[in-house]
């Protein structure tokens, strides 16, 4: 089976759909998928990497660079709009059984939709505790200021904050900052809601 693999300098193989049963079902498997939630995060998360992984900046890179974040940026609306047309130019409604925090008084959503990210970033280096959804209660909510949950949202922000000015640091720019930026963008940008 053919990859579809990211070329910079040749579209026509990302974008080639073979006549085999097998690519037929890959292509629309992956055009189902280019409508979901995250999929708007695809093309800026890969503009972030070309910026950030273009060590020799030239001035012929840089127009190929802004050609490629352009067409991005089109590709990104057009993602954005096919995705509000599907939902019929609504927004979701959701129950109290689908999402709890959603129906919940201020500061519980806002401290239980906080806590997700810690929680998310736990999951990601220790996945011993994976659910396919959070429906139902199956994760408590945040209701007070004294839950200790809460501490882990106040180090992950603080961890945060602390790369971020690490990573912009004269010092630390010139050897490692690139990588550095990068890596909390795609930490980050996953987490920026649909």
């Amino acid at each position: 089976m053919k990859k579809f693999i990211w070329n910079k300098t040749n579209w026509g193989d990302f974008l080639r759909v073979n006549a085999s049963r097998e690519d037929r079902v890959t292509s629309k498997y992956s055009q189902n998928n280019l409508l979901k939630r995250k999929s708007n995060k695809v093309p800026v998360m890969a503009t972030e990497k070309d910026y950030f992984s273009d060590h020799a900046i030239k001035l012929p890179d840089v127009y190929n660079f802004m050609l490629r974040t352009l067409i991005m940026l089109i590709g990104t609306a057009f993602l954005i709009l096919g995705r509000i047309k599907i939902m019929g130019f609504e927004l979701p409604h959701f129950t109290e059984f689908d999402n709890p925090a959603a129906h919940a008084d201020t500061l519980t959503r806002r401290l239980t939709h906080l806590y997700l990210i810690p929680l998310n970033l736990f999951l990601m280096i220790c996945p011993i505790w994976l659910c396919a959804d959070w429906t139902m209660g199956s994760l408590p909510l945040v209701r007070s200021l004294k839950d200790l949950r809460n501490l882990s949202t106040v180090i992950c922000f603080i961890i945060f904050i602390a790369l971020g000015i690490w990573a912009i640091s004269p010092k630390i720019l010139k050897r490692h900052g690139r990588t550095l930026c990068m890596a909390l963008g795609m930490l980050i940008i996953p987490f920026i809601p649909a």
